[in-house]
């Protein structure tokens, strides 16, 4: 079994897993003197890692939204700015019903210009006019 966890790391975890600094965990905890560098070294330790893996999923868990609560509430809205005559809203809250169940897809495009440095193009250049190329870059009379 592993090692015995102390009741202010055991209040470090929690702190920490709730999205606080180490610093301000630790000092929260009880730690007063240097709590950066007792945070630090709290957060090496495998059994307030685990605690700390521990009480984070345990608040995952509990702020989870249900997809079918989300849509409900999302509905409820809906059919409370319709009622109102708030169409717009109406719209917006039915469009999100829509986005949360995936019928729509967005879709983006990053286009990435690959461009050569000056150096780059001054030496294609060079290597084409040295070849004897046409007299396309010659400029016009």
């Amino acid at each position: 079994m592993g090692k015995q966890v102390s009741v202010k790391e055991r209040l470090f975890a929690r702190y920490v897993a709730e999205g606080r600094t180490q610093a301000q965990s630790a000092r929260m905890a009880g730690y007063a003197s240097n709590p950066d560098k007792k945070g630090s070294e709290l957060v090496k330790k495998p059994e307030v890692v685990d605690l700390i893996n521990q009480r984070g999923a345990e608040l995952a868990e509990d702020r989870a939204v249900s997809l079918r609560e989300h849509l409900d509430t999302l509905a409820a809205l809906r059919d409370d700015a319709r009622d109102a005559g708030q169409y717009s809203s109406a719209i917006q809250a039915e469009h999100h019903r829509g986005k949360a169940s995936r019928l729509y897809v967005e879709q983006q495009v990053v286009a990435k210009a690959d461009m050569d440095s000056p150096t780059v193009i001054l030496e294609r250049l060079n290597g084409l006019l040295s070849r004897g190329a046409p007299d396309a870059l010659d400029a016009p009379d």
